[in-house]
């Protein structure tokens, strides 16, 4: 059976703007090498992808600033399901893919269109919700302004159809390991 990131396509036209794409140095990106230091790039804008380690094939399609801030959005809420073991990783891919209505291989972020990632992002804000409500129901000292902002966030941001920073992710990732770590002292696993 051959590896499906075989049949990835190498990206030549930029999907925002239709310039050249190049494989060159991620020097040309970061202003240093790193990891396996190639990278697609457009030659007009700032739209570029990784490719994987002694490949030319691509971690993802073409991303620009904005996707790529939506990507780390939802890494950012994905990633503690498995590394805080939760969920094996691809059982967490497989419960994603199921509410995202497409097959396990095709749950990839690197792959995922703007609006794919929105509804993503929508999904796992849900389901991190559902853990903290069940989680706030049970300890209503717990329930501090941080419970109260964090629901109230959501809510707001689904009725306005916006989108959570990166920046709120991370700063609602670091209030939710402070009050897991509050729970934990008191016996109560979450």
């Amino acid at each position: 059976m051959a590896n499906r990131i075989e049949k990835y396509p190498i990206p030549t036209e930029c999907i925002y703007c239709k310039s050249e794409v190049i494989f060159t140095s991620n020097v040309n990106v970061y202003g240093k090498k790193y990891g396996n230091g190639k990278c697609y790039k457009c030659t007009n804008c700032d739209a570029y992808v990784g490719v994987h380690s002694g490949t030319n094939i691509p971690l993802g399609r073409l991303a620009n600033k904005e996707l790529r801030i939506l990507k780390k959005s939802a890494h950012a809420l994905f990633d503690p399901q498995w590394k805080e073991g939760k969920k094996k990783r691809g059982q967490a891919y497989e419960d994603l893919a199921k509410h995202l209505g497409i097959p396990k291989r095709e749950c990839h972020f690197g792959w995922f269109d703007k609006e794919t990632l929105e509804k993503a992002i929508d999904i796992l804000a849900k389901e991190m919700m559902k853990e903290t409500v069940g989680f706030l129901r049970k300890d209503i000292e717990l329930t501090d302004e941080w419970g109260r902002n964090f629901i109230k966030s959501l809510i707001i941001g689904r009725r306005g159809k916006k989108r959570i920073s990166e920046k709120q992710i991370v700063y609602l990732e670091k209030q939710y390991q402070i009050v897991k770590k509050n729970a934990h002292q008191k016996g109560i696993v979450i």
